[in-house]
């Protein structure tokens, strides 16, 4: 379970990204989160740049959402990611939001589901809105 953590070590206060280290310990400097480490962020990243890798730990929400300062933040930081480079969010380019959903005919009020919920199959229903909702999820 300790190992599973790790991911604070990495975890750069100053920029709020998860950021390369040197041999020493420092971090990397200077560090663009985009950037940093050539096309792609190659050098430092596997496949993806910080930008992506920042909402990489999945056995920790809660963590990582005080790590980034808290839920506003880390809503700011998502939107943020999203609307790159239009400034316009996937859900207000199809003009629709994400009103609430349903896991095989029963309601889902949270924003996820786990392995356990689809092993087996399953059918994941959207219910989708002009304006977001945004007491779903929460």
């Amino acid at each position: 379970m300790k190992r599973s953590e790790n991911y604070r070590n990495l975890f750069n206060p100053a920029t709020g990204f998860f950021a390369p280290r040197m041999a020493d310990g420092r971090w990397v400097d200077p560090f663009d989160p985009q950037l940093s480490g050539g096309v792609g962020s190659r050098l430092y990243f596997a496949e993806n740049n910080a930008w992506t890798w920042n909402f990489s730990v999945q056995q920790n929400i809660p963590d990582l959402i005080k790590l980034s300062g808290g839920n506003d933040s880390f809503i700011k930081r998502l939107d943020r990611l999203f609307n790159e480079p239009t400034k316009i969010s996937k859900w207000q380019f199809m003009g629709q939001f994400p009103d609430a959903t349903g896991l095989n005919g029963k309601e889902l009020s949270r924003p996820f589901i786990s392995h356990s919920d689809i092993v087996n199959g399953g059918k994941l229903q959207l219910v989708m809105g002009d304006r977001p909702n945004k007491k779903w999820g929460r």
